[in-house]
C-alpha cells in the first residue's frame, strides 16, 4: 500500500511538472470555449512570444483575454523564448480558425 501511494504521488508530480501551463485565461469571450482555447494553445509554439519582465496579454476577436506568463513565471523555459515588451507588436487581434489553429491579425497603419 505504501509503495502504491508513493507511485501515485510521483506520477502526479511528474504530470504536473511536464504539463506546466504557460498561459492563463483571464476572461472568456462570446465565441471560444476554454476547451477550444486550451487545445489551440497546446498545439502552438509560443517561444519568442513571452515577455521577459511582464505577462503578455493576448486579446481575441470575441473579447477573450489570455495572458502569456513571463520569465518569472516560467523559470525552466529557455531564455531565447522571451523578448522585451518594448520590442513587441501588441496591436494585434487573435482568433481561432475552424481547424483549431491560432491566428494573429497584426494591425498595420493605413497609408493616406
Amino acid at each position: 500500500m505504501k509503495n502504491l501511494l508513493i507511485i501515485i504521488i510521483l506520477t502526479t508530480t511528474i504530470n504536473v511538472s511536464f504539463g506546466q501551463s504557460f498561459y492563463e485565461i483571464k476572461e472568456l469571450g462570446t465565441i471560444y470555449s476554454a476547451q477550444q482555447i486550451d487545445s489551440a494553445f497546446q498545439s502552438a509554439d509560443f517561444c519568442g512570444m513571452h515577455y521577459t519582465s511582464e505577462r503578455r496579454e493576448l486579446i481575441f476577436d470575441d473579447g477573450t483575454i489570455v495572458e502569456l506568463y513571463s520569465s518569472a513565471d516560467l523559470p525552466n523555459l529557455a531564455i531565447s523564448c522571451f523578448v522585451s515588451s518594448k520590442n513587441a507588436n501588441d496591436s494585434n487581434i487573435w482568433r481561432i480558425s475552424a481547424d483549431g489553429y491560432l491566428i494573429r491579425n497584426i494591425q498595420t497603419p493605413t497609408i493616406k
